[in-house]
């Protein structure tokens, strides 16, 4: 499996942002036209996850997006663009 790690800082209490929100994970392969995402991610406390992709993307530059969403699924946050990165 090939993954692509995403880093954050935890900023639960900041706002309504909750130890407890789970990441909300877009990752876009501009050249394919394809994407992959995660809407039921590690919890914002954890600041980390792996999200896997295609293993014929290891070379390819991607887009990567990041948001959250409230354990129960009633509210979810703007998403941040967190850059291109080449899949390895």
């Amino acid at each position: 499996m090939v993954f692509v790690t995403l880093n954050w800082d935890d900023n639960s209490g900041s706002g309504t942002a909750t130890q407890a929100d789970k990441a909300l994970i877009v990752v876009l392969n501009p050249t394919r036209a394809e994407s992959v995402f995660d809407a039921g991610g590690n919890q914002r406390v954890s600041a980390t996850e792996d999200i896997s992709v295609p293993a014929d993307w290891v070379g390819e530059s991607v887009e990567v997006f990041l948001g959250f969403i409230t354990a129960d699924g009633k509210d979810v946050a703007n998403s941040v663009y967190l850059g291109s990165v080449i899949v390895a």
